[in-house]
């Protein structure tokens, strides 16, 4: 027994459809199995020719009644008899699957080249981060002569003090000096 399904939709392609069908009809031992995406008078259509036994047939076609992929907008969907070759279901496997790998080579030269830009990228970066830590030790040394310079001017004014303490201590000791000698000559007397 063969058959051709037409499901209609405003969002029947692009969301897995293919696949999700192929899994059932291979779940369900379907003998051949065809689908593919075709566009009629501007509408998305996924068109299935299915060869199986009476059985097999009848709940495939159940399950496209009532099973829908993800995101998927049906707005119809009609049987007919069908004659022709149907291919067998591991072709249409087999097939799909090539289609997934063609479709997802651009996709890994891609990621290769834009690997690539980032390797090129994060070298950038890294050569930034040297020129940044290079920027860092030379503040690092200013830093340290600055506060090198600070403790001799630390010193410096210490000394400075300690100098004016002296002189001061020695002009106290000269008062000092001046007032005893001074009380003494007035005992003296």
């Amino acid at each position: 027994m063969k058959i051709r399904a037409k499901i209609k939709g405003s969002k029947v392609h692009d969301v897995g459809y293919r696949p999700f069908l192929v899994q059932a009809g291979f779940e369900l031992g379907l003998e051949g199995l065809s689908v593919r995406n075709v566009v009629e008078e501007g509408k998305q259509v996924v068109l299935v020719l299915v060869e199986g036994g009476k059985e097999e047939i009848n709940e495939f076609t159940e399950f496209i009644k009532n099973n829908y992929p993800e995101n998927t907008e049906v707005k119809e969907i009609k049987f007919e008899e069908y004659s022709n070759h149907v291919p067998p279901i591991e072709g249409t496997m087999n097939f799909q699957l090539l289609e997934q790998v063609n479709k997802g080579i651009p996709a890994v030269l891609d990621l290769r080249e834009t690997g690539k830009e980032l390797k090129k990228i994060g070298n950038r970066i890294l050569d930034k981060q040297d020129q940044m830590l290079g920027k860092q030790d030379i503040m690092i040394d200013k830093q340290d002569q600055m506060l090198g310079k600070q403790d001799i001017m630390k010193q410096d004014q210490m000394l400075g003090k300690q100098d004016e303490t002296v002189d001061e201590i020695k002009g106290v000791r000269q008062d000092l000096k001046s007032y005893m000698n001074e009380r003494f000559d007035h005992l003296e007397k």
